[in-house]
């Protein structure tokens, strides 16, 4: 079973962390933020999906924000970057390469970037009909914005049928 942390919980990280919780090979760790979104209200409320998921805080500045605005946390994501096998950062760019830098390469913590964080944040940009052996195994990797995404299913296929 694969433990992933989504780290941001915006709009990405909420959609992230849902799909994770739907995985059979993969159980969701927890969510990691630095401050109460109304994304995190919605669907930690005992009505919402995520009910009982555990947070964390992304840093320890985070820690003392989630606190101060009542939100009980588990401790930082460092803290327990033993016990997590990828996470999926899904911060706004900028805080996602400071995230690299400052927190998953010290611990050697595995992470997959969203189509927004900037292009040398990891040597592969992932999509699944084009390069997933390319990106299996790596330590960093980026998903493709979906306008990407979308151009590499076409060519991808057009590809095969010029192939065959």
């Amino acid at each position: 079973m694969i433990k992933v942390l989504v780290n941001g919980f915006g709009t990405i990280g909420k959609r992230v962390a849902e799909a994770v919780q739907k995985q059979e090979d993969m159980k969701l760790y927890g969510i990691s933020d630095v401050s109460r979104g109304p994304e995190m209200e919605t669907l930690l409320s005992p009505e919402g999906e995520l009910h009982k998921v555990d947070i964390y805080a992304s840093n320890k500045e985070g820690a003392q924000k989630l606190k101060q605005d009542n939100i009980e946390i588990e401790g930082t994501l460092e803290e327990h970057s033993d016990e997590i096998d990828i996470v999926v950062d899904s911060t706004p760019s900028g805080v996602d390469k400071l995230n690299k830098e400052n927190i998953y390469q010290p611990n050697n913590l595995k992470a997959i970037f969203q189509g927004g964080a900037p292009d040398d944040i990891a040597e592969v940009k992932f999509n699944a009909d084009a390069n997933y052996q390319q990106a299996n195994g790596e330590n960093y990797v980026k998903v493709v914005s979906c306008n990407t995404t979308s151009l590499s299913r076409t060519m991808n296929t057009l590809e095969g049928k010029l192939r065959s």
